[in-house]
């Protein structure tokens, strides 16, 4: 026998004695007392030990942290369209203003990379990494790398930097939103969850803001003045706010339409009343105007022209004639600018973001640097003031140049289009499906909502635009999908 036979005897020996030795530790631990004869009975005792022998090295909060984060990847790792509706949890619920020792996790990124870690690793893993098609990917792909080009040449690069990785976050979430939110369900899902949210930032502004109309001493003032939603990352401005609550309207709206069930659909009313009450409380004259202009939409949209007209004209009229005389004064300053110091100043900072743009038409003067240049450049030098741009399409044109105002605008075309097209499917194949033609025509009218108090505020880079885009591409390719089963099941029986 040959010296590599001898190996390969010794290899066998000890691979037989290492197994039996196996199969006699197995037999031993089911027979001892706190013995388990299942992997998943292992798996619970050696997680137990390890998490009691945590609690009495680390402090509490971190274990009970590094607990809920483990179950949380474990739950990703086998429904990634949960990491969706956490992201919409933590960006709306503003979970770190509660909970200030939680900021420094950046929970937003800690929900949002891990989720598209996951689901492109599942996606490689099973050969079935497929993206959804739609122009919007490469205009998403073209506003992020202007920006960042945009970012090495800008005045104050740091906040530019800065600005430009928070708009990767964003352009993630919309990558996953269109890719996860594959199903009706799931984004009637998603639907439910954003309203519910933003009803929570609703119900909490009208308690403070009847909370502060029993304690101030001149109601009219205060009803003019209004409140926002607290203090809050992305609505701690009342006018910021009333952004949020006119995008949301509409689809709370069609909630009113779309669902069967009274008790629901309630529900649902209640709802847009608040939305309703909140932004006519807020102060916000962009969202009152707004309000309008998203009524006169529906208006146009409806069927039944008369009636929603009638409904409408009562409402603004009456309205009207109860509202204060300081909240009718501070709606008409939008349109009487020179009497009123804070719109003419609004009339300065477009003129100023226009010169930006012909000044520095490539790639403008760099992300969140419109502040820094309009102090240095565009104000005399005795008033270093720093204001933002309160426009949204002057704030991509100035601090992006025209590539950046062209991504928006291609934005909202694309988005447009989408809805269009779903009310195009849904008609020529006779789907039949009540909830995909109303809520393309509740996202038109939250876009025009978001627009319209747009043109007044610098809210290019809050996340509602970019849930509203991913909704509509999300919604459009599940039309898509129902329209490629009916094709095939026309063929099947042909």
């Amino acid at each position: 026998m040959g010296r590599g036979d001898s190996y390969e005897c010794i290899r066998i020996t000890l691979n037989w004695t290492m197994s039996s030795q196996a199969v006699n530790l197995k037999i031993l631990l089911t027979k001892l007392p706190f013995g388990f004869k299942t992997k998943g009975e292992f798996w619970v005792i050696i997680i137990s030990l390890v998490t009691g022998i945590s609690f009495l090295y680390f402090p509490p909060m971190w274990v009970l942290a590094a607990i809920g984060i483990a179950l949380f990847m474990v739950i990703l790792f086998y429904y990634p369209f949960v990491g969706v509706v956490a992201y919409l949890i933590v960006e709306y619920a503003r979970i770190p203003a509660m909970f200030p020792s939680l900021q420094p996790l950046q929970m937003g990124k800690l929900v949002v990379v891990p989720t598209l870690l996951i689901w492109l690793f599942k996606s490689v893993s099973a050969r079935k990494l497929k993206f959804v098609k739609t122009p919007l990917n490469w205009v998403m792909l073209a506003w992020l790398v202007l920006i960042f080009l945009s970012s090495i040449f800008a005045q104050n690069s740091d906040a530019a930097l800065n600005g430009a990785i928070d708009f990767a976050k964003w352009a993630v979430i919309f990558f996953l939103i269109v890719n996860l939110t594959d199903s009706l369900p799931k984004w009637q899902g998603f639907l439910w969850i954003f309203v519910l949210l933003n009803f929570k930032m609703s119900q909490f502004q009208l308690r403070e803001f009847v909370a502060g109309y029993q304690m101030t001493q001149d109601p009219g003032y205060f009803i003019a003045s209004g409140v926002g939603a607290g203090s809050t990352a992305f609505f701690a401005n009342a006018s910021d706010f009333g952004v949020a609550m006119c995008v949301i309207l509409p689809l709370a709206l069609y909630l009113i339409k779309s669902i069967r069930p009274q008790i629901l659909k309630s529900v649902a009313f209640v709802i847009f009343a608040f939305f309703a009450l909140s932004i006519l409380t807020c102060g916000s004259r962009g969202a009152a105007v707004a309000l309008l202009i998203m009524a006169l939409v529906y208006w146009i949209k409806s069927p039944k022209k008369i009636l929603t007209g009638l409904l409408i004209a009562i409402f603004v009229f009456g309205f009207w004639s109860l509202s204060s005389q300081p909240w009718r004064e501070r709606l008409i300053s939008a349109f009487r600018y020179e009497k009123y110091p804070t719109a003419s100043i609004r009339l300065n900072l477009w003129q100023a973001g226009i010169d930006m743009t012909l000044d520095h038409p490539l790639i403008g003067v760099g992300m969140n640097n419109f502040p820094f240049q309009y102090a240095e450049e565009y104000l005399p030098r005795e008033r270093k003031v720093l204001w933002a741009p309160h426009n949204i399409f002057i704030q991509a044109s100035s601090e992006l140049g025209v590539g950046g105002l062209l991504c928006l605008i291609l934005c909202i075309f694309y988005f447009f289009k989408a809805n269009r097209k779903i009310r195009h499917i849904q008609k020529k194949y006779l789907l039949k499906n009540e909830w995909m033609v109303n809520f393309s025509h509740a996202l038109d009218l939250s876009l025009i909502g978001y627009i319209t108090s747009g043109l007044f505020l610098t809210v290019l880079y809050y996340p509602h635009l970019y849930i509203l885009v991913a909704m509509s591409v999300s919604l459009k390719n599940i039309v898509l999908e129902k329209q490629k089963v009916k094709n095939a099941g026309i063929m099947m029986t042909s």
